[in-house]
């Protein structure tokens, strides 16, 4: 049985992440999936919103709730 080290820290969060995708390149495969779906629904959210033209719809959003 594989022991587990308590990860404590960000960056052996990362350590651990970077080991497990060398030794199963499967993952970059699943998470690269994930992340561009992610993108695509948060796309298309962010013009359904503020439509064609984002910037100034957004900026507008943000000024009206004193964000910027």
């Amino acid at each position: 049985m594989k022991k587990t080290k308590m990860i404590t820290k960000d960056i052996e969060y990362v350590e651990l992440y970077a080991e497990e995708l060398i030794n199963n390149p499967e993952l970059f495969k699943q998470q690269r999936i994930f992340i561009e779906s992610q993108m695509e629904v948060s796309k298309e959210l962010f013009l359904n919103k503020f439509g064609k033209n984002f910037n100034e719809e957004a900026r507008k959003y943000l000024k009206e709730r004193n964000l910027i």
